[in-house]
């Protein structure tokens, strides 16, 4: 080989080289500006709803009475309750995982989950406040239900069923409850704002899919 090829062959070979080494550091950049995918599986995203109110009930047996516990805990703040039935909306780690945000992105996100959670917190606990007849009038159901079972006119195994179909009647009636209402439609817009804030926070193709994501919701706040 010629010492003329040897040059040309060396250059190339130089360029390749750097060529190599800016697409391993773009592609690093890359990488590092994108959210951690464990974060966004954290209760950092779970967003706050109706949902968070039933799971929060504890349902009558023969050893407690039914509650209705708080939605936020003082001491540690939110935290789901595994009983959670609210759907896909309830967390949007998922959907923000398939738009593959950004750090940056992700920070502000997480800023307008928790904000939303201050500005709902009031309307869970006035639902609290406007189903303590129902709560209380349960203690008197089960007493009803535990009296039977003491005394033989049903059995225990008769006493749990009816406590579980009335437990269920209870958290129907406090869904139902005309006075919960304003509370649940306060709760349901807040999401709904939070769901419109956190769409400008992503680039045009990102927002074509959290539109879809959010035309396909369903849910006490999404008329299903």
């Amino acid at each position: 080989m010629s010492h003329v090829n040897i040059k040309q062959f060396l250059t190339v070979l130089a360029a390749m080289g750097l060529l190599l080494v800016v697409s391993s550091c773009q592609n690093d950049a890359s990488l590092d500006s994108q959210f951690s995918l464990d974060e966004l599986r954290t209760d950092a995203f779970a967003v706050v709803d109706y949902y968070d109110v039933d799971a929060n009930i504890q349902d009558a047996t023969i050893d407690a009475n039914l509650s209705m516990n708080p939605v936020f805990k003082t001491s540690s703040g939110f935290r789901r309750h595994a009983g959670y039935r609210g759907g896909k909306s309830g967390h949007l780690g998922q959907i923000l995982r398939q738009l593959g945000i950004t750090e940056e992105q992700g920070a502000g996100i997480k800023e307008l989950v928790k904000a939303h959670r201050e500005s709902v917190k009031a309307s869970f606990e006035a639902l609290r406040a406007v189903n303590q007849d129902i709560i209380d009038d349960a203690k008197s159901k089960r007493k009803e239900i535990l009296d039977a079972m003491r005394n033989g006119t049903i059995t225990r195994e008769e006493a749990k069923e009816q406590l579980k179909a009335f437990s269920q009647s209870k958290r129907e009636a406090i869904a139902n409850n005309p006075e919960s209402a304003p509370h649940i439609e306060a709760i349901c817009s807040a999401k709904v704002a939070l769901f419109e804030s956190i769409r400008t926070r992503l680039d045009g193709s990102q927002q074509s899919g959290w539109d879809d994501w959010v035309a396909g919701l369903e849910g006490i706040c999404f008329g299903s």
